[in-house]
């Protein structure tokens, strides 16, 4: 007798787990804190809210709030790379 693949009990689908495609969870960005970004960089914090206060980097605060300032990964990386960019 053969395994069942698929078996169907009152209106509901069951699956063998083997047959269900694995589905990659999303990867959350990586965000970090103002003073992280001052100790990856070496960049005073205070620079680093001049920068978010002139547009040049890009940062969220959670839940609405007006306190707890986070920066994306790829917004740091972006502002690193122009940063030096310009610096040359």
């Amino acid at each position: 007798m053969e395994p069942l693949e698929r078996l169907t009990l009152n209106g509901v689908e069951y699956v063998r787990a083997d047959l269900i495609p694995q589905v990659q969870p999303s990867r959350m960005e990586r965000t970090y804190s103002v003073q992280e970004i001052e100790d990856l960089t070496g960049v005073s914090y205070q620079s680093v809210y001049r920068a978010v206060r002139s547009g040049r980097l890009r940062a969220v605060y959670p839940n609405g709030t007006r306190r707890g300032m986070r920066i994306k990964e790829s917004e740091y990386l972006r502002w690193i790379e122009t940063s030096t960019c310009e610096s040359t």
